[in-house]
């Protein structure tokens, strides 16, 4: 194990590690979903010849929304879950801080306190770090998104049109 890893541990615990597991199914999921939103275009253009086209892409777009909600539930989930992971951290420092002040009978300095909270944070920045880089992915495949959506309409209402 290397030395930032041993940190990383060391500063945030248990919850730190559950984060960090969390950041990479997250990530992944985001980054896979950003990749299967692209791909649609390459689905599409197998619709596109299709004879009766206008029913294909509306089975298409149906099909394409369908799969994407299911993708973006599971992706919302660890966003949402990523800063109250943080914030159970923060509460588990905070208890063991003052557990410790209590059985010395309050005799810690304040630097001593600025120490443990600033380890009692640490999660917390920690897991809305995730969250929000979990939400710039989603925004992202979000964005991606409607353009497939978009680009099929179009490709419906011109073939609609040259009917």
């Amino acid at each position: 194990m290397s030395a930032s890893v041993i940190q990383f541990v060391r500063q945030g615990g248990v919850v730190a590690v559950a984060l960090l597991l969390l950041a990479a199914w997250l990530y992944a999921q985001g980054l896979l979903t950003l990749f299967w939103v692209r791909g649609l275009r390459l689905r599409l253009n197998a619709v596109v010849p299709q004879a009766g086209l206008a029913g294909a892409l509306r089975q298409w777009r149906a099909e394409a929304a369908a799969a994407f909600s299911r993708r973006q539930e599971l992706t919302r989930l660890g966003i949402a879950v990523a800063p109250l992971l943080g914030l159970f951290g923060t509460v588990l420092g905070m208890t063991e801080l003052f557990s410790v002040i209590a059985a010395e009978g309050g005799r810690r300095t304040v630097a001593d306190m600025a120490d443990g909270l600033a380890l009692a944070l640490y999660t917390t920045e920690l897991g809305l770090g995730v969250a929000i880089t979990g939400l710039i992915l989603l925004q992202g495949a979000e964005r991606q998104m409607r353009r497939r959506m978009r680009e099929a309409v179009e490709i419906e209402e011109r073939s609609l049109r040259a009917v």
